[in-house]
């Protein structure tokens, strides 16, 4: 499934607040699999809960956000599109 190259309104503002929320400009491609392999609505649910877990966190934030999308994801059995991992 090809996605479109430009994001909605709601997708670029909703890329926005995750990157200000998470200190994270460097993972805008990850963010933006997310975005619309889940859609706004989980993807605004998981920030949430990411925020809810901060304290709790060891690592970055947005590493963290993007493993919990990627368990959702999977739970949903949704491609997010990103490259899966060489096996040796």
């Amino acid at each position: 499934m090809k996605h479109p190259t430009r994001l909605t309104f709601l997708e670029q503002d909703l890329l926005e607040e995750v990157e200000v929320n998470l200190r994270d400009t460097h993972s805008r491609g990850a963010f933006i699999h997310c975005i619309r392999g889940l859609g706004t609505e989980i993807v605004r649910r998981l920030l949430l809960e990411t925020f809810e877990q901060e304290r709790r966190i060891q690592g970055p934030l947005g590493a963290y956000f993007i493993g919990m999308c990627k368990q959702v994801a999977r739970q949903q059995g949704i491609d997010l599109g990103f490259a899966s991992p060489r096996r040796s």
